[in-house]
């Protein structure tokens, strides 16, 4: 608190009480002289005596404190808090968070883009001051760098890591510094939050009670993720609780049009190599008008493993596909398309589109990287003694050398449930049981755990079907697998001319998606005589994830569906073969495909990693070398830069090693969008190579831009100042950057000119004219 540039002039302070001892010695100069009207003259000084002892008390004080004052400028005082201070030259400290998120690239024809707008303004800020005698550090921090060290060590130790500037002192050299550390700073990929950021900045702000800490937010406000600021509101009022003034610093003042490939991913459907496979790709028009004549580019890439090149050596054998067309996409919307791949070996593959160049670059390309298998195994459990329902299950799925489907049907005897182990019944991406009489229980567990772990069952009933025995163990009074109870074999009524057997009219289901084209589709020719009925009166209860997919003319469900964990289980009331309908003979084939593509869905869960998410690995330890590779890519997507890692100790009995590519701040992390690939050595000599597909987040491509004042008033208690970044700064004019001392000099200016006007008050002044 008391800091002096010369402490040994603060002797002087024994000079404050000058005028006290001159006051003193004025009251022992006074005589005493006898007077005859000075009865009158005592009496009105007993009136007015303690305002004339207040008015000399006063003058005494203003005289002591003006020297008093004048001896702190001697000395040179700094105050380091309140008022004072901020008046007086002494320290402050600019906290600049800066936005690095990919929408600050946005960039209109002729002009800078916001990222550029946003380092000018910085530069604008830290210009060196004439007051030598101040004190002016500044400290850098990036959104992305913020948010990816959030929590990992302590305010002051992420700081010193993180920083682009860390505490540096604004003088004559800084402007050398800025020019290396400008450098430096480009845009990321990330969708920043400011956040973290802001939480960092408050615990600095508060191990800094002495200084005037100035918060600069220097961002572009869209409207992610400034729309609904609530944790920002906490964190802001907290920040300006501990002391600090908070500026924005708005860095667009228009949102240009954008397009975006927003979403990216394969349809459902088997992933097996020779097998065609559908890939949505979905285009989002971020902008107030129609966009038109979109040309999306995609192209794949096909990674030979039977002869693969050195880690970060190969890009694959590119195949460009037909461009597609898209003719307008309205304001606000997305168009979607299918586009179809083909990869003629196994191995982790990939898929890449793009858009023409606007204005933002990093969300016109997006990628996917999808595992193509030999096929798609699944599990057959037939009831019949005769394995009809087997039978044509097999036929659609293995038709023959010259049609491929990618599913590879397995038929086990009941009792293979029984006795097969978890980790072996996990490797089947669905299971049908197809007129089973019962099951153990021991079936029933493992048959619980496998659609809980998003494996997929479909249940077909038959002759052979024990319906008491269905109710009790696999419905279970809505607990088990069963979406629903069966009562009771019945036939169907007489038919009714013009209304179907089946129908699925009741909800848009992907199941029959491609049966329902046409003026006749053909699964309103299916015929069914007889089918097992639920409970009179029987519904989905509400809040339940049972749905009714189809229904039969008599009013009972054909079809329905049910949730079970990560799975799903769909119930038809009817046989397979046909022994109570004639689907098999009809569009057997289309409605098995689309079955077993959703029933699936649950295996075939396309992960999705954003920029700055983890990539993890977990092997076997005992079964790999330690070396790992991890291949990370270039500016085009493509992996090229290899990083060298090692697997992490085993963390459990099993002896699980892992390891991982994390969201840090280091040379190793996931910073960029593209394919990146992990190469690993299995002790038989074998090589394990996998493949993720990084991409941006889409939030961040949507150019809106808020509201500066609905916001501000948002972010209420917080009192914050706003202006553009092309706009003087509202602390040009600032306190810190004044001669020093300056607060002192004022106030002694003032004391002085109070100390005049009291001693005017308090003496005698005849009045003009007069004589004595």
């Amino acid at each position: 608190m008391w800091q002096f540039g010369f402490p040994s002039l603060t002797w002087g302070f024994l000079l404050v009480v000058a005028p006290l001892l001159i006051h003193l010695i004025q009251l022992l100069r006074h005589r005493r002289i006898k007077w005859a009207a000075m009865d009158f003259l005592l009496e009105s000084y007993r009136r007015r005596r303690t305002w004339v002892w207040l008015r000399q008390f006063l003058l005494l004080a203003s005289r002591m404190a003006a020297m008093a004052l004048l001896i702190l400028l001697l000395a040179q005082w700094m105050p380091q808090s309140g008022l004072l201070g901020r008046w007086s030259g002494a320290s402050s400290h600019h906290y600049i968070l800066l936005d690095d998120s990919f929408s600050m690239t946005e960039r209109g024809s002729g002009r800078p883009s916001a990222f550029e707008l946003a380092l000018s303004s910085i530069q604008q800020i830290c210009q060196p001051s004439n007051n030598d005698a101040s004190v002016r550090r500044v400290t850098l921090l990036r959104f992305s760098r913020a948010q990816q060290a959030a929590g990992r060590l302590p305010a002051a130790e992420q700081v010193q890591q993180i920083a682009d500037l860390n505490g540096q002192r604004i003088d004559v050299q800084f402007e050398k510094v800025w020019e290396e550390v400008r450098r430096g700073l480009v845009p990321s990929q990330y969708a920043s939050q400011p956040l973290a950021a802001l939480e960092l900045v408050r615990q600095l702000v508060a191990d800094e009670p002495h200084t005037t800490n100035l918060v600069h937010v220097v961002s572009d406000f869209r409207r992610f993720p400034w729309e609904n600021p609530a944790d920002l509101r906490n964190a802001l009022a907290q920040l300006q609780a501990a002391g600090a003034q908070i500026e924005f610093i708005h860095c667009a003042r228009q949102a240009l049009p954008n397009l975006a490939i927003s979403y990216m991913a394969p349809e459902p459907g088997p992933r097996a190599a020779g097998v065609p496979l559908f890939v949505r790709i979905d285009v989002t028009n971020y902008s107030e008008q129609p966009a038109r004549n979109v040309q999306l580019r995609v192209r794949s890439r096909f990674f030979d493993s039977s002869a693969p090149a050195a880690p970060g050596q190969s890009e694959g054998v590119v195949e460009d596909l037909p461009v597609e067309l898209i003719d307008v996409i309205p304001p606000g919307q997305t168009a979607s398309r299918r586009v179809q791949v083909h990869f003629p070996q196994t191995g982790m593959h990939a898929v890449e589109a793009f858009l023409p160049e606007d204005a933002v670059a990093a969300d016109n390309r997006r990628w996917c990287v999808i595992e193509f298998l030999d096929g798609e195994p699944i599990l057959v459990v037939d009831g019949d003694a005769q394995q009809r329902h087997a039978f044509y299950l097999e036929a659609i799925f293995q038709p023959g050398t010259l049609a491929r489907t990618g599913v590879q049907p397995v038929t086990k005897p009941v009792e293979y449930l029984r006795d097969v182990p978890p980790e072996e019944l996990a490797r089947y991406a669905s299971i049908y049981l197809l007129d089973v009489p019962r099951l153990d229980e021991r079936s029933v567990a493992k048959l619980e755990q496998f659609v809980s772990d998003g494996g997929g069952l479909a249940v077909f009933v038959g002759p052979n079907v024990d319906p008491k025995f269905y109710t009790q163990r696999l419905y279970r009074d809505g607990d088990g697998l069963l979406p629903l109870a069966l009562e009771q074999q019945e036939l169907m009524p007489p038919e009714v001319e013009g209304e179907p057997d089946v129908n699925v009219d009741l909800v848009d289901h992907p199941i029959f998606k491609d049966l329902l084209a046409g003026r006749n589709p053909l699964i309103r020719l299916i015929r069914v005589e007889r089918y097992f009925a639920p409970p009179a009166g029987w519904r989905p209860a509400e809040g339940s994830t049972v749905r009714l997919i189809a229904q039969l003319r008599s009013r009972h469900p054909f079809l329905v569906e049910k949730s079970f964990g990560s799975g799903r289980v769909v119930l038809c009331t009817s046989t397979y073969a046909p022994l109570w309908n004639d689907m098999v003979l009809g569009p057997n084939a289309l409605l098995a495909l689309q079955l077993q593509a959703y029933l699936a869905q649950g295996r075939r869960r396309q992960p999705e990693f954003r920029v700055g998410d983890e990539l993890l690995v977990e092997r076997p330890a005992n079964d790999y070398l330690p070396q790992v590779q991890w291949v990370l890519p270039d500016s085009n997507g493509i992996p090229r830069r290899v990083v060298q890692a090692q697997w992490d100790a085993p963390s459990d009995a099993q002896g699980w090693a892992r390891t991982a590519l994390a969201n840090g701040t280091g040379s190793g992390n996931t910073g960029n969008s593209g394919i990146y690939e992990v190469w690993l050595y299995r002790v038989d000599g074998a090589l394990d190579v996998r493949r993720f597909a990084v991409n941006v987040d889409p939030r961040e491509s949507d150019m809106t831009l808020v509201a500066m004042r609905p916001l501000l008033e948002g972010l209420a208690p917080a009192r914050i100042e706003w202006r553009y970044a092309d706009q003087a700064a509202w602390l040009a004019w600032n306190p810190t950057r004044l001669p020093p001392q300056t607060g002192l000099w004022v106030l002694l200016l003032v004391l002085l000119m109070a100390e005049q006007l009291l001693a005017y008050a308090t003496s005698y002044h005849p009045p003009q004219g007069s004589r004595l």
